[in-house]
């Protein structure tokens, strides 16, 4: 796939390749090709590592190697350095985004270098920040291709990470109201029997809200 690769790297990509997302360590790779000199393969793995093919992290001590995506090698491969490192550690905390503070010690670098990789990778508009409704004083860092997840936006209840009270109140008196006329007989002389088993359900709820569009988000 690569003419740039030595049959060695080829052979560690492909095998990284194989493993995932749970990543591939040295030793797993020695137990599959024992016939591989242990140098050899470190000569390969920094190869690919300084190609932006792979990328590695610390789990419990232990270094896990990971292949990237062709589309995702394009812009870790036009890094270099601590800038690579500081992209490839956001890259890996997804949608969630990661904190400035997470981020310098996972990365273990200064955190003036951090700042500078930060800068550098918001002009080339390769990373944003973002605020989360959990943590409103952090600033996040996240892809920029990606779309915050639900637990940093807050969903449909929060707008530009403030509570939409006027959507909370709106919605409330729906469903209420929608509540209000499920539970009582159109007939106000009449009552319900204990056997009425029509009495609104969060599911029949939710039904009338979509089908009314009081809401254009799906809510679960």
């Amino acid at each position: 796939m690569a003419t740039n690769f030595s049959p060695l790297e080829e052979l560690f990509y492909q095998e990284c390749l194989k493993a995932g997302n749970n990543g591939l360590t040295s030793t797993d790779f020695s137990a599959i090709h024992p016939d591989r000199p242990v140098m050899d393969t470190a000569i390969a793995m920094n190869s690919l590592l300084g190609k932006g093919y792979i990328e590695v992290f610390q789990v419990r001590g232990e270094q896990i190697y990971k292949a990237l995506k062709k589309e995702e090698v394009g812009k870790a491969g036009a890094l270099h350095g601590e800038e690579q490192v500081v992209y490839n550690t956001i890259r890996a905390s997804g949608n969630e985004g990661i904190w400035t503070k997470h981020l310098k010690s996972k990365t273990n670098l200064h955190e003036a270098v951090i700042k500078r990789c930060l800068r550098a990778l918001e002009q080339k508009a390769l990373v944003k920040a973002i605020k989360s409704v959990k943590h409103p004083t952090r600033k996040l860092y996240m892809l920029m291709e990606l779309t915050p997840s639900v637990e940093v936006t807050g969903g449909p209840w929060f707008t530009d990470q403030e509570l939409d009270v006027d959507f909370v109140e709106q919605l409330t008196n729906q469903c209420y109201k929608y509540i209000l006329m499920k539970s009582f007989p159109r007939d106000a002389s009449c009552i319900f029997t204990s056997t009425h088993n029509a009495y609104p359900s969060a599911a029949t709820v939710r039904k009338y809200i979509m089908d009314k569009r009081i809401s254009e988000d799906d809510l679960s």
